[in-house]
């Protein structure tokens, strides 16, 4: 699903209309075991809008009384602009181009309406891109961010197995011996 903060015109009524549509499309299917959904958490997206993980609840919680268990994985950290210039520019010292966590996490609707959410699961891979004070762009070798808000393919492949394991540890897929 796609959402359009309230207060943006015709385009936010288009996309609460395709909302509700596909809500009641998915109501006629038979019911889920697993939902999984993400969305970017760009804070400018939400200034000025009041309780916006409501927007999400509401949203999700068809879904979840109708059997589904919900998947919430958190959007990765932001990254300043520039981060692969800067490790380009600077390969023999990629720290230069880390940034504060505090600063990357930013405000995440999504985290804050999981939490209102009955057994919902919320899949969370900060502390594999940042370690205690930073968010890395390079880590074992690997470029971490491919601009300030994707990671690169081959970082992301390497998320694939602390995302089973947080699948795992709540009985969403089953264990797997690695």
């Amino acid at each position: 699903m796609t959402y359009v903060l309230p207060g943006a015109g015709q385009k936010t009524q288009n996309c609460n209309n395709w909302n509700q549509d596909l809500i009641r499309e998915l109501d006629s299917i038979a019911p889920f075991d697993i939902v999984v959904v993400t969305a970017n958490h760009s804070n400018e997206r939400w200034a000025g809008v009041s309780d916006p993980e409501r927007y999400f609840v509401d949203a999700w919680l068809p879904l979840v009384e109708n059997g589904a268990r919900l998947v919430v994985i958190r959007d990765v950290p932001g990254h300043m602009d520039g981060a692969l210039e800067c490790v380009t520019k600077f390969p023999d010292d990629p720290d230069r181009c880390s940034t504060e966590r505090e600063s990357s996490l930013g405000y995440d609707p999504l985290v804050r309406a999981a939490e209102q959410i009955p057994n919902s699961v919320l899949v969370d891979l900060t502390d594999y891109i940042c370690d205690s004070s930073r968010c890395l762009i390079a880590i074992g070798g690997v470029v971490t961010y491919r601009d300030s808000h994707h990671l690169t393919a081959t970082f992301a492949h390497t998320l694939m197995t602390p995302i089973e394991y947080q699948l795992e540890r709540v009985g969403l897929i089953p264990f797997v011996t690695r």
